[in-house]
């Protein structure tokens, strides 16, 4: 499987990777690294991890990627089109998958409630 999960928070991601550790995991907890895993990706599978949000891009989806992103009040996929759980909006190529999230755009729709 080739996955790439976006943490916004740091201890979130060192927890999941320890669960993980059987997978080919890559983390990537800086702006450097996370670059250089984009522009050299490897053929087959990969699992990356990492906290740097601003790689958050339906570029990811051009790749063969499945999107997930663990916030504080849980994890979630974000796939193309209809039937993303947290947006009523149809994800597209070439959508800024990044604005669309600090923007609040995937926020539970239970926070708060």
């Amino acid at each position: 499987m080739r996955a790439i999960h976006f943490f916004d928070d740091e201890f979130l991601e060192e927890v999941w990777v320890r669960r993980h550790e059987e997978e080919l995991c890559r983390v990537a907890n800086d702006y450097h690294r996370m670059k250089l895993y984009q522009e050299n990706l490897p053929k087959g599978d990969i699992v990356i991890a990492t906290t740097q949000m601003c790689f958050l891009s339906t570029r990811w989806f051009e790749e063969g990627f499945r999107i997930f992103v663990h916030d504080h009040t849980g994890s979630f996929e974000i796939v193309l089109g209809e039937g993303n759980e947290r947006t009523n909006r149809e994800i597209r190529l070439g959508q800024s998958l990044f604005n669309l999230w600090r923007g609040g755009e995937f926020e539970s729709r239970w926070v708060g409630e």
